[in-house]
């Protein structure tokens, strides 16, 4: 049987950094606030992880064609991120 890695909790004393946790809408808190303490991230968290990577690489791109789909595309992740919040808070 394989042991699964717990972490240890912060310090006593240790200031807790509760701003995500509570800027999440109360019906999806416990669900993130799990997902996150296993490593996951939330979809709408990958939106933006992905068009972090993309405007990375756009960085280093030269041809107007490539810029211009990366550009596209990262636009395309932002509106999804922008949609999906909105979903959440309604």
């Amino acid at each position: 049987q394989k042991k699964k890695k717990t972490r240890k909790p912060p310090p006593a004393g240790t200031e807790l950094d509760l701003e995500s946790y509570f800027a999440t809408p109360a019906g999806w808190r416990a669900a993130h606030s799990m997902l996150k303490s296993n490593g996951y991230a939330p979809p709408e968290i990958e939106f933006l992880r992905e068009a972090a990577e993309l405007e990375e690489q756009l960085r280093t791109v030269k041809d107007p064609v490539e810029r211009s789909a990366l550009t596209n595309r990262i636009d395309q992740l932002r509106v999804r991120f922008r949609l999906a919040v909105e979903r959440l808070r309604a």
